[in-house]
């Protein structure tokens, strides 16, 4: 039971570094944040902790995206303009998360990492955290 306690506890604790980040008046904020939770330390722990923090990042928006749009079915996310790789890895594994399929989203972001690097994984976080603010804006807009 402890480590289901202690498996919580890192989920809640990186979903919260995640909104910290969303939620940063800046992008340099929004860096900060995360160099913060991935510290000094070992590489190979720094890259497991921004792993983690795209794994929690992501259903995070999905999950925020299901319930602002609250579909009937399947959805299929478009992008109006011709977006980077990060930007299109993004949007296919949130529509992944979206139809709840965690598994798929997972092996779009595994996909691009092989293809991109460690970077790639820095750039996709910073999609996730674009995808959530402008999610939260229009949530709040819809709302009032």
């Amino acid at each position: 039971m402890s480590d289901q306690n202690d498996e919580r506890d890192h989920v809640v604790d990186t979903a919260a570094v995640f909104l910290r980040a969303a939620g940063a008046d800046s992008p340099e904020t929004a860096d900060a944040v995360v160099a913060e939770y991935l510290g000094d330390g070992d590489p190979i722990e720094r890259y497991g902790r921004l792993w983690s923090l795209i794994s929690v990042g992501l259903v995070v928006v999905g999950e925020t995206l299901r319930a602002l749009m609250n579909p009937p079915g399947p959805v299929a996310l478009e992008a109006e303009d011709t977006p980077d790789p990060a930007e299109l890895t993004a949007m296919k594994a949130i529509t992944a998360q979206v139809n709840l399929d965690g598994e798929a989203a997972q092996d779009v972001v595994t996909g691009h990492v092989a293809a991109e690097g460690l970077e790639g994984l820095v750039d996709l976080l910073r999609a996730f955290l674009d995808v959530y603010r402008l999610n939260a804006i229009w949530g709040s807009e819809t709302a009032t």
